[in-house]
């Protein structure tokens, strides 16, 4: 079996990438920043996603358009029928109103736990108490 021939060097924004498998993590990265990146610096990502994606290519053998549907942002799946599609239903069904917040005062003692006697806490016997 041949060893595989050096990954193409290729220069990005987040550094310069000398191995596949940096290739794909810088892709994803790059595209993760697309989504939230301003007009004036998109042109720039995706020329390095362009970059990344040729030199993938050229190093496998796989189509660019392949390879870029592989590593591409997947559409998030369709909720389940049958679940509300926004949280504003949701809280309307929760049986008590959540904006209030869980209750910081502790419960009083059920008849169940105040019949039980209470355990104190052992003490911790770690390096620094060893006797």
């Amino acid at each position: 079996m041949a060893t595989a021939p050096p990954f193409p060097r290729t220069d990005t924004l987040l550094g310069t990438v000398q191995y596949a498998d940096q290739a794909e993590c810088t892709y994803i990265a790059l595209v993760a920043r697309l989504a939230t990146a301003k007009a004036s610096d998109r042109r720039a990502l995706e020329r390095d996603c362009d970059a990344l994606i040729a030199a993938l290519s050229s190093w496998t053998g796989v189509p660019a358009d392949q390879l870029r549907n592989a590593l591409g942002p997947k559409p998030p799946p369709p909720s389940p029928t049958g679940r509300p599609r926004d949280t504003a239903a949701a809280a309307n069904d929760f049986p008590h109103d959540i904006t209030q917040g869980i209750a910081t005062t502790p419960m009083p003692p059920t008849s169940q736990t105040a019949d039980r006697p209470t355990r104190q806490a052992r003490p911790h016997h770690g390096p620094a108490q060893a006797a």
